[in-house]
């Protein structure tokens, strides 16, 4: 199951780094600096946190990875996978 995080059609990937240059070959992938609509996420492949089975991270890997960036979606993904930030 996918963490729903914003509605704004963007789709964030989480792909091996050796998986780089395949993909960018198959898929016409490019950097741009504005207007993207997938934000790829490159990871080493030695610190690969899915199983071959995984399609979709786990809300605790999306929080932190949205949390790491300083993104706003961060507190969305607590919000509506874990019911709630924690308040003072």
């Amino acid at each position: 199951m996918g963490v729903p995080v914003d509605d704004d059609h963007n789709l964030d990937i989480y792909v091996r780094e050796n998986d780089v240059a395949l993909i960018q070959t198959r898929f016409g992938a490019r950097k741009v600096s504005q207007g993207e609509n997938v934000i790829f996420h490159v990871v080493e492949v030695s610190a690969w946190p899915f199983s071959p089975q995984d399609r979709f991270a786990n809300g605790w890997i999306t929080w932190l990875d949205l949390a790491d960036r300083e993104d706003r979606a961060a507190d969305t993904v607590l919000d509506r996978v874990f019911g709630g930030r924690l308040r003072d």
